[in-house]
């Protein structure tokens, strides 16, 4: 595997690993092909992907695949996993190119990384939706959660490292740590009281229209946030304890 990291984003969603006697692997997928479209329909989200084969199972998908120069058509089946989940036993993401970039290349792309993020947080509403995804994958995550996923990542990375697919022993459980970073970091900006960025739209009031808001107010507005905040993320915090997360898997 070339070591680097993502560049530019290519067309189509990559197959980075087929599970052994998968349906995918029966139908002639291998690792590396790139998904160009899927019954037809162009695809660049990998999301999408996996939403679309959680409505399809037990009938059969037609894809249309590039490997190297040559486009070829298969036709795959999900089955139904022991979780009642619809699969093709295939692991997608978007389809990057690999680069070698020097110092100041790297900060670039970090950054273009953490606006792609920032970009999904405004795009996930919007395709719940329009149906492209469930709200299961929409759901929001508190720090259980988030353990869930970060232990299903560090599995993914253990698992290709030990099966030959992968030499970057920590690519999925760093990326993921930096989402979350990201996400947290956005998060924390919201104009919503009791975050930094409830305490910067009071400060853009009193710059724009010179008055000072009492303090009195402007304090029992953060306490109410603060305590619904609390409760928020107690319901989510159970939510994810009854309900555990399943990184998506098509």
């Amino acid at each position: 595997m070339q070591t680097g990291v993502v560049g530019d984003l290519l067309d189509g969603v990559l197959i980075n690993s087929v599970t052994t006697g998968s349906p995918a692997a029966m139908a002639g997928f291998e690792d590396g092909d790139v998904i160009s479209t899927l019954d037809g329909i162009a695809v660049n989200d990998y999301l999408l992907i996996s939403g679309m084969i959680d409505e399809r199972a037990d009938q059969e998908i037609a894809f249309e695949i590039l490997r190297g120069d040559e486009m070829l058509n298969l036709a795959a089946t999900p089955e139904l996993s022991a979780d009642n989940d619809p699969q093709l036993g295939i692991i997608i993401t978007p389809n990057f190119k690999i680069i070698q970039p020097n110092f100041f290349q790297a900060v670039g792309y970090g950054g273009r990384a953490v606006w792609d993020m920032v970009q999904m947080t405004f795009q996930i509403p919007v395709m719940l939706l329009k149906g492209d995804i469930t709200p299961d994958e929409a759901r929001i995550s508190g720090p259980v959660g988030i353990g869930q996923m970060l232990g299903q990542a560090r599995e993914v990375d253990i698992m290709e490292q030990a099966s030959g697919e992968s030499d970057l022993f920590f690519v999925n459980t760093l990326w993921f740590i930096g989402a979350i970073a990201a996400g947290l970091g956005f998060a924390n900006l919201l104009p919503l009281p009791a975050l930094d960025g409830g305490r910067i739209v009071f400060v853009l009031f009193e710059m724009i229209f010179r008055r000072r808001i009492p303090k009195r107010f402007e304090a029992t507005v953060h306490a109410v946030g603060f305590f619904l905040l609390i409760g928020v993320s107690v319901f989510i915090g159970l939510n994810d304890i009854f309900n555990p997360i399943n990184l998506p898997m098509p």
